[in-house]
């Protein structure tokens, strides 16, 4: 086979696994903007508990607003490592149309810092490589660490909210699946 005719047979194989991803990609994107989207027929009271058990499968404790659906989670790690520390929390609403039906809206906050150490150059005016080394070795050896300034970042979670409506209402999830699967079928 000649070799501009490979580069075209390659061309077009790259260009059909990015079809292939890109369909995933927007089936992914349809399912949340739809769950976003979803009213559900039943009464908050009914929604409520679903809610509660997914909250806590992920390990949040949270605080409810008295004779309100509104509940707000406690501030949870995520792993923490030695680069950097991350913390997530969860605020949920339950509202009621004046149509009828219920919504279920999912706020997420993310913060993180990164831990930092302060390393003092030598006050002595001798650059010297020895100089550098024991100074970095002594900073090193104190407690001069701290943790960057938190980022702090908040947006609806609709990965979240997908995955409630996939608990709530099985039958709408399971049509809107189908609905995506049409839309953006995958290639094989």
């Amino acid at each position: 086979m000649p070799r501009l005719e490979r580069c075209g047979w390659t061309v077009v194989l790259a260009m059909v696994m990015l079809t292939g991803c890109s369909a995933a990609q927007r089936r992914e994107n349809f399912l949340r903007d739809r769950a976003a989207e979803h009213v559900y027929a039943k009464p908050l009271y009914e929604i409520w508990p679903p809610v509660k058990a997914a909250l806590e499968a992920r390990g949040y404790s949270w605080r409810e607003v008295p004779n309100r659906f509104v509940l707000e989670t406690e501030w949870k790690e995520n792993g923490g490592g030695t680069l950097a520390h991350s913390f997530t929390k969860y605020l949920i609403e339950g509202m009621v149309l004046r149509s009828g039906g219920s919504l279920l809206r999912v706020m997420r906050a993310d913060a993180s810092s990164q831990p930092t150490a302060v390393v003092y150059a030598p006050s002595t005016g001798n650059n010297s490589t020895r100089a550098i080394n024991d100074s970095l070795t002594n900073a090193a050896n104190s407690n001069t660490t701290g943790m960057t300034q938190t980022q702090h970042r908040a947006s609806r979670d609709l990965e979240l909210e997908l995955e409630l409506l996939r608990a709530i209402d099985p039958e709408a999830a399971a049509a809107l699946d189908a609905e995506a699967q049409a839309r953006y079928p995958l290639k094989k």
